[in-house]
């Protein structure tokens, strides 16, 4: 078959395809394909080529390689080219066929890549299951330390709940459940239910009642407890 004919034959990719061949059109892409290993079938030369740069080194290049050359006019070129505004020269080459133990290797290398980064992540999902079992028993470890902990509360405020009046320790409940706290330590002049200061008028009153007494946190409302550190 002629170059020519060649040529326009495979602009259709079912004719690339079947003759394992393709095109290279344009200077840069023939001098890219003159330097590479692949085989040459030919060139198809137009005169327009002799006015574009660094066409006459490429038919030099192409000499040297031994490859044909087809001097055929513009319009016969044109029937051949697909771009646009064709440079005047193609190429036609030989499509590189892989081996198939080139495609088998590199289908190797990809499952191993694959099977090394399963296995990363199943070395990291480990990990990370690893730390999440750890979190948990210290979890548990301190919910059970704070459920002996709120058992021994519990064990020693109904201890203390024995020991004291009836009817003080209802005013205690009594205030809880109202205003959320039922008794206040007085320390240093400060309430501890309310972190304020009492005033002197209201630290009169505290130092003047009986120990006996029950006094109410002017700003908390809960049953003030007097001790040595309440400054009276």
């Amino acid at each position: 078959m002629k170059l020519l004919t060649l040529a326009r034959d495979l602009r259709r990719r079912r004719s690339r395809e079947r003759q394992q061949l393709f095109v290279a059109e344009g200077v840069r892409a023939v001098e890219e394909l003159l330097a590479s290993p692949l085989a040459v079938r030919g060139l198809l030369v137009a005169p327009q080529l002799a006015g574009a740069h660094r066409g006459a080194a490429l038919l030099d290049s192409a000499g040297r390689r031994g490859v044909d050359l087809t001097h055929v006019d513009e319009r016969e070129f044109a029937s051949a080219a697909e771009t646009d505004s064709p440079q005047g020269v193609l190429a036609i080459a030989e499509t590189p066929v892989r081996r198939l133990e080139d495609i088998e290797l590199a289908v190797m290398e990809t499952v191993d890549e694959k099977a090394k980064a399963l296995s990363d992540a199943r070395a990291q999902l480990e990990a990370v299951e690893a730390k999440i079992a750890e979190a948990s028993a210290a979890r548990d470890t301190a919910l059970a330390g704070l459920d002996g902990e709120k058992a021994a509360a519990a064990a020693e405020r109904d201890a203390l709940a024995g020991r004291l009046p009836a009817d003080l320790l209802a005013l205690y409940e009594k205030q809880r459940a109202r205003y959320g706290v039922g008794a206040s330590h007085l320390r240093g002049g400060v309430s501890s239910a309310s972190g304020v200061a009492l005033n002197s008028s209201d630290m009169t009153v505290v130092r003047a009642a009986a120990p006996d007494d029950v006094l109410l946190c002017p700003d908390s409302n809960a049953i003030l407890v007097r001790t040595n550190e309440s400054g009276l």
